[in-house]
């Protein structure tokens, strides 16, 4: 009797590139739609970004207008 040999057929690996395009495309549009993490600041108020405002020491801060 004749030996055939049988191979195997290879699993393409486009299901995983594919998959693997969707997470990322999903993680980029949850984190776009995340928004800023500074506060907005309302209309009118001027935020100073420039200084600390932070005591080193433990006096109480005092402000003159």
């Amino acid at each position: 009797m004749a030996d055939i040999n049988i191979e195997k057929k290879r699993k393409s690996p486009l299901p995983w590139i594919l998959g693997l395009l969707a997470l990322a495309l999903l993680a980029f549009f949850l984190m776009r739609n995340r928004g800023d993490d500074e506060p907005e600041a309302v209309e009118g108020t001027v935020v100073d970004t420039t200084t600390s405002m932070t005591p080193t020491s433990g006096a109480p801060v005092t402000t003159t207008p």
